[in-house]
């Protein structure tokens, strides 16, 4: 069976080095940033939350700002559980979108940041945020260089780290996201553990090819979208839950839980791991 970067090599790759910071081809950047920024112009809450019969703006918006309020809900109940994090001043919502999670954080934070690498997502949490303790930041980098070591209280990422475009990506994200946790913080992130076939993705791959050599040809991405029925390309990885868990420990990180579950669609099993540095207390 194919599971993509689930495979042995891949979680290889993932654990080959300490530093997590080996680079990634300019290229894979460049087309991920410009899928995403053309995601956030046609279609940007299904392409966050992709439920089949919402696409093409069909979301309710309060239903989707409820969702991330239910999520961010149960991820502090579990916080709380755990006695993390010690403080509540900083938070970070890494590949925040439109803001569903940031604002929610905002509940529970002094001020919660969230990045994108997308600019019209930006745009977007911006306009649909306004006067709350949020802020929105465009990071194209691979990395979070922008932020001091120990700047947050809480770092939280949920259905991103899958879209990166290569696992040194990830990789280079987790160790990130320690970087910049305080002592005594917290870090809660998602991550699939095992995909469908790849013969089940196929169809879509060749959708999003079809797309993305159009509007290389300078073809207009909504008519590509609302008319042919094209998308932009939403690369989904995954690592098994042993491989994250071995890299967690070379970063010298401690794992306080893991919680498992599956999406309703594509049948895609996840794990979201709730860590802290090992001196965290």
């Amino acid at each position: 069976m194919a599971m993509g970067v689930c495979e042995h090599a891949g979680l290889m790759q993932l654990q080959r080095t300490r530093d997590g910071r080996r680079p990634v081809p300019a290229r894979s950047l460049r087309g991920n940033r410009q899928a995403w920024n053309d995601w956030g112009s046609i279609d940007p809450l299904w392409a966050i939350l992709t439920e089949p019969d919402l696409k093409h703006g069909r979301w309710d918006l309060e239903q989707f700002w409820r969702l991330g309020e239910d999520e961010i809900a149960r991820v502090m109940s579990t916080a709380a559980t755990l006695g993390y994090p010690a403080g509540n001043d900083e938070a970070l919502d890494f590949g925040c979108g439109v803001g569903r999670l940031t604002r929610a954080m905002a509940r529970h934070f002094s001020h919660c940041t969230g990045v994108d690498v997308a600019e019209t997502m930006i745009e977007q949490a911006t306009r649909l945020n306004p006067g709350s303790a949020c802020t929105f930041v465009v990071n194209e980098p691979n990395d979070l260089g922008r932020f001091e070591d120990s700047t947050f209280d809480f770092v939280y990422s949920a259905l991103v780290l899958q879209h990166l475009p290569r696992v040194e990506a990830i990789r280079t994200f987790i160790a990130e996201f320690l970087r910049v946790l305080k002592p005594a913080g917290l870090l809660a992130f998602q991550l699939p553990t095992r995909m469908p076939p790849r013969t089940l993705r196929n169809k879509l791959r060749l959708r999003t090819r079809t797309y993305a050599a159009l509007r290389a040809a300078g073809f207009d991405q909504r008519m590509l979208y609302e008319r042919l029925n094209l998308v932009p390309v939403m690369q989904m990885q995954c690592i098994p839950e042993e491989g994250v868990l071995a890299y967690l420990r070379l970063l010298g990180a401690a794992v306080l839980e893991v919680q498992g579950g599956r999406f309703e669609v594509g049948e895609v099993e996840s794990a979201t791991y709730f860590v802290t540095k090992s001196n965290g207390r």
